[in-house]
Order: structure tokens, then sequence, then C-alpha cells
């Protein structure tokens, strides 16, 4: 079933965030209800999900939301175990066969340097971000952190410090979910440094 399809997606990427040390996004339980109350829409706002299996055994997952035309990937998984057979680059080359029967005619692989998005992009959007906030003096105050991260997330340390400050924000809704975000943060350090991909240019350079 679709569901328990979704929930096994997503159980493999919560043991990805662990392997990796990367925040567990789907800890708190509206993350989980919101990705399968997509999935259950209709309409011109879905999910869509797709699967690689091999002898039986689920190898990768996609999931993510369909506007219209245009899907965004959510949630991308592979079983580490079949990792070296590729199976991530064949669900995603399977997908890209069978968009026009899903009423697909594009499907965006999210922002960031990934080793398996070049091959099969065909073209590149430019994106921004930005910050909303409240008149006064609390939106003056958001205004003023924004600028001083800005300032500091030129060094790469503090950079990914604020990502995953952010990360922690908008998964966690509670005070103690917020700190012990913070805890597993500190207590992962060491698996996102030797889990992290490695530059664009270092896989240039060894070409």
């Amino acid at each position: 079933a679709p569901a328990e399809t979704l929930d096994r997606l997503i159980a493999s990427n919560r043991e990805q965030f662990r392997r990796s040390g990367a925040h567990d996004v789907f800890r708190p339980e509206w993350a989980r209800r919101l990705f399968h109350a997509i999935l259950a829409a209709q309409g011109d706002a879905r999910g869509v999900l797709a699967t690689l299996s091999a002898g039986g055994r689920l190898v990768a997952g996609h999931f993510g939301l369909a506007v219209g035309a245009h899907a965004h990937a959510w949630l991308s998984v592979i079983d580490p175990e079949c990792a070296a057979c590729g199976p991530g680059q064949v669900l995603t080359l399977r997908l890209a066969e069978i968009m026009p029967a899903l009423g697909l005619a594009s499907y965006d692989l999210s922002p960031g340097y990934a080793h398996y998005k070049a091959p099969f992009a065909t073209d590149v959007v430019a994106v921004s971000q930005g910050l909303a906030t409240a008149a006064g003096r609390a939106g003056q105050a958001a205004r003023s952190l924004d600028a001083a991260w800005g300032l500091a997330g030129r060094s790469e340390a503090l950079g990914r410090l604020r990502r995953r400050l952010d990360q922690i924000n908008a998964a966690e809704t509670s005070t103690g979910g917020r700190v012990r975000g913070m805890v597993d943060a500190i207590a992962g350090y060491g698996r996102r440094c030797s889990s992290r991909e490695p530059r664009a240019e270092a896989l240039q350079d060894r070409g």
C-alpha cells in the first residue's frame, strides 16, 4: 500500500539522518502527518511516490509534491547495502521516462550540489531566499539578527551552524524539541564531518 511504502521511506530517511548526524526532521509527528496528507491529496496539488525494487527488496524511493505539471523531490532514499549498484540513478532515470504518464513536465532535484544531479539535469534555475518579518521591534530584531548571520555566513563553519539552527527551528515546534535538536547537533558533529559530500571543485581536480 502507498501509505505503508511512504512509512518505509520515512523510516529509512530517519536512519540516514541518524548515521550522518543530520537533524531528524521527521521526529515531530506533524511532519509525518503532513507527508501522508500530501500522499492522500487529490487534485492539482498532490504527492508523487516512486520506488525501485530488486528481488522483492525496496532499494530506492522518491517522494515529493507536484503542483500541476511540476514536481519537487522532498524525500529521496536508497538502501545503503545496494548503493554501489546505483539504485538512485536507476530510479531517477526510470522516473524521467514515466513522467508524461504521471502528467509531469518537470521534476526539480532541489538546490545544492550532489554528484547524481548533473547527468539528469536538462536546465538550471536560479533560486533566491529572503526573510519576511513583522513590523515593529520584533521585526527589526529579526532583521538585525539575519544581517549578523549574513556576515557570519562568510565563515563556512558558522554558515553550517545557521543552516542547522534553521532546520531545527523549522521542524521542532516545542522548546524541548529544539533543545533536544541542539544536543543531537553537538553529539552528531563528528558523523556529519565524516559523511559530508566532497566539493564539486575537489571532484573536478580528480577528474
